[in-house]
């Protein structure tokens, strides 16, 4: 439900047996869990299935509330992600590639075709890691790969990463992966639609 946050409106939210949200009309992102067992907090959520507990609702007052969610909700659009939530993950780093595709992407798709080519696409950027994704290697290639993608020059392609001994990827085949995993989303989109 979605209505203006006030100290009445906290203070008449009932006990529902349920859990449930009341969004603030006031700030876009910022609404209220109500536990069932009737715990209440204030929540900021900055894309889909990205949110942050911000406090409880009696020890942070509804303007504090407010003005943290409008922060979190400003450093979101600007880097991605808030940096309080970045930088309070120990040993974190800015949201890589895969993380923005996962959260931004992958809730939309539904053909198993279109979102495995999307994987495709993801997991190949994952093993060159600098600097588009994370600096180590993704968990699936922990075993093969070296710890950090090595740039360097293909003969054939022209810049590329050393992501293991025996393996090179080019700068012009991540492009081209990328650019065809979106042409396939494109042409799948328009053949489910009819157009």
């Amino acid at each position: 439900m979605k209505e203006k946050l006030t100290a009445k409106l906290l203070g008449s939210l009932q006990v529902t047996g349920n859990e449930y949200e009341v969004h603030d009309t006031t700030v876009g992102g910022l609404f209220v869990r109500v536990t069932a067992a009737g715990a209440k907090s204030y929540v900021v959520s900055w894309a889909r299935g990205r949110k942050k507990t911000l406090g409880r609702v009696g020890i942070l007052t509804l303007d504090q509330a407010r003005t943290e969610a409008t922060q979190y909700l400003a450093e979101a659009r600007t880097h991605g992600e808030p940096l309080s939530v970045t930088q309070g993950r120990r040993g974190a780093t800015l949201p890589s590639l895969r993380d923005f595709i996962d959260d931004t992407y992958m809730p939309w798709f539904d053909p198993p075709d279109v979102e495995n080519k999307i994987k495709e696409a993801r997991d190949r950027f994952a093993r060159v890691r600098v600097p588009l994704a994370k600096f180590e290697a993704a968990d699936r290639h922990k075993t093969t790969d070296n710890y950090v993608a090595y740039p360097g020059v293909d003969f054939k392609y022209g810049i590329a990463w050393a992501v293991n001994e025996s393996e090179v990827i080019s700068r012009q085949e991540l492009s081209d992966s990328f650019l065809g995993t979106l042409e396939f989303v494109r042409t799948s989109k328009l053949s489910r639609h009819g157009s």
